[in-house]
């Protein structure tokens, strides 16, 4: 689920509609709420699910790099290889902005 909801996030927004998510993830949105009650839960999630997969990959060099920046732009294709992570990490920040304002 995680892994669906990062890439609609990316494609869409972190304000998709959950339904998009659940069909990506090939779930209902009942079973995304019972996992993430919350918008915020989600991002969250999604955040830090990306951030370990990171940091998993990041004590030995990706196979096939020739130079610290293809292994550089190897690890960092892990958030998305479309996007950069700082246009990731961007967007789901900018998610958790928003469903953490109290709306008018």
């Amino acid at each position: 689920m995680l892994t669906a909801a990062a890439e609609v996030f990316v494609i869409s927004g972190v304000d998709t509609p959950i339904r998009r998510i659940a069909a990506r993830a090939g779930v209902g949105t009942a079973t995304i709420y019972r996992y993430f009650p919350t918008r915020a839960d989600l991002v969250t999630a999604v955040h830090h699910h990306r951030i370990e997969e990171c940091a998993e990959a990041g004590p030995s060099p990706p196979a096939g790099a020739d130079s610290p920046f293809e292994a550089l732009r190897q690890w960092a294709d892990l958030f998305d290889p479309r996007y950069s992570p700082r246009r990731l990490i961007g967007l789901l920040l900018e998610g958790l902005r928003s469903v953490s304002e109290p709306r008018s």
